[in-house]
């Protein structure tokens, strides 16, 4: 009866030691992580002068946990200097130009080794300069509607579209068109709407006029280190090199999107983008949401767009001068004889060798047909997804807060295989006393055999 006390001390000690060294499995994890067995998807891209050359654009099958440094090494043969990515594809970054990465559309504030990438990711690298475009652009316009269906680190802000009063018809196609691609609980709102809240920490499309309040904010980051800004009631673009090259007039839009200036962690946190679909005038912002809703191959690896009547022309304006893309803006539109372009200061060529003029005729009948065709696929596409969009509109409004999707969060079956490692320090630590025990116990039990001996 004396020993009953030992054993329960001792089966309660060992106890405690499994439980201690159970719950040190995953801080160990945290140093020595073994390779995940699961595999994800992620799209992987590498662009020169702000997406004016592409260099290569792959779908990368990687390991879960994978790290946007080991996507792009998938992707491109590379070379380090340091934590930074120093050599993509041949190509080395120098004192005026380097490599800068975005994912999902937002320029990166991780190393590309410290960012873990998630299922479905896109990571965008471009070869630009960084003596004038070292803080921007923030974010890239090409990656719509990222980041709204995939955020970054995981965490996806919720997306709201905002208007100024006449562009109800225009605000509601961009939201049709944005559940149409899978981005979850969009909302629409008058721009006297909008909160605060809402202001801070929502995706934002604003679709405005030049001098409306909130484009009027954001053009103040524009002027900065964007590729177009707005001044003296003009439309200004930059070179690769930041240098002011075109003047555009009334009748023309301008799409850019930068990271929410207005987040309260700042304009580099990664919480959120802010779309500016905007203009001199109504035709030049009606002509803007046209082009973001009804022509995503025109949007592919930009960063920025000035839209006339019938063209699109990216900015920065490459080394090669502007590329100007013919496209049908003017379908619904009422005709406007806009002034055409000012040439700027810059002695950057117009329109460059081998891009495509301005539309012609015939050009504009194919486009036509394009553009017929395509408004019956995003109606086909709206029908498929009217149902499950009402459903997602009530359940993700707070979705800033979400996880990675169920999919990859880990099972129980999968912990135990992750920590299987961790049984051989627990059983060795709890086999000394366990040793002990034994041992002190047939000792006890050869005494107590001996006294009874003894007493026969």
């Amino acid at each position: 009866m004396k020993r009953s006390p030992r054993r329960l001390i001792v089966v309660c000690m060992l106890f405690i030691l499994l439980v201690l060294m159970s719950s040190l499995a995953a801080a160990v994890e945290a140093f020595v992580q073994l390779p995940s067995q699961e595999l994800m998807k992620v799209r992987v891209t590498g662009t020169k002068n702000f997406g004016n050359e592409v260099v290569f654009d792959k779908e990368v099958e990687t390991r879960v946990n994978s790290t946007a440094g080991d996507a792009l090494g998938q992707a491109a043969e590379i070379e380090m200097s340091g934590d930074y990515v120093e050599t993509v594809a041949g190509i080395k970054g120098n004192q005026q130009v380097y490599w800068f990465y975005y994912i999902n559309g937002l320029m990166s504030k991780a190393f590309a080794y410290g960012y873990k990438l998630r299922p479905g990711d896109v990571e965008n690298w471009d070869f630009h300069d960084w003596t004038f475009y070292m803080m921007g652009p923030s974010a890239m316009l090409g990656a719509f509607p990222e980041p709204c269906l995939h955020g970054y680190g995981g965490k996806v802000a919720p997306t709201m579209v905002v208007f100024a009063p006449g562009f109800e018809e225009e605000a509601a196609g961009l939201r049709d068109r944005l559940i149409a691609l899978g981005v979850s609980g969009v909302k629409m709102k008058n721009q006297n709407d909008l909160t605060i809240d809402e202001k801070k920490n929502d995706n934002l499309f604003i679709i405005a006029t030049a001098d409306q309040p909130l484009i009027a904010s954001m053009n103040e980051q524009f002027k900065i280190h964007e590729p177009v800004y707005f001044s003296d009631g003009k439309i200004k673009t930059r070179d690769f090199s930041g240098n002011d090259s075109q003047t555009f007039g009334a009748g023309y839009g301008v799409l850019n999107v930068i990271q929410n200036p207005w987040n309260p962690k700042g304009s580099w946190a990664c919480q959120g983008a802010v779309w500016a679909i905007t203009g001199l005038d109504e035709t030049g912002v009606r002509r803007a949401a046209k082009v973001l809703t009804g022509f995503p191959k025109e949007l592919s690896h930009s960063f920025a767009l000035v839209i006339g009547n019938g063209e699109v022309i990216k900015t920065p304006v490459g080394p090669g001068g502007a590329k100007t893309v013919a496209v049908n803006t003017e379908s619904g539109l009422s005709p406007v004889s806009g002034p055409s372009p000012v040439s700027g200061d810059s002695q950057t060529p117009a329109v460059s060798a081998g891009t495509v003029a301005p539309a012609q005729e015939p050009a504009k009948q194919d486009n036509q047909e394009e553009n017929k065709a395509a408004q019956k696929t995003d109606a086909a596409d709206k029908t498929e997804t009217a149902d499950s969009s009402d459903i997602s509109k009530s359940s993700d409004e707070n979705q800033s807060s979400e996880l990675p999707t169920a999919s990859v969060l880990p099972t129980l079956k999968e912990n135990v295989a992750r920590h299987w490692w961790v049984l051989f320090p627990t059983v060795g630590v709890a086999a000394v006393p366990a040793c002990y025990y034994i041992k002190r116990h047939r000792k006890l039990k050869e005494t107590d055999n001996a006294e009874e001996q003894e007493l026969i």
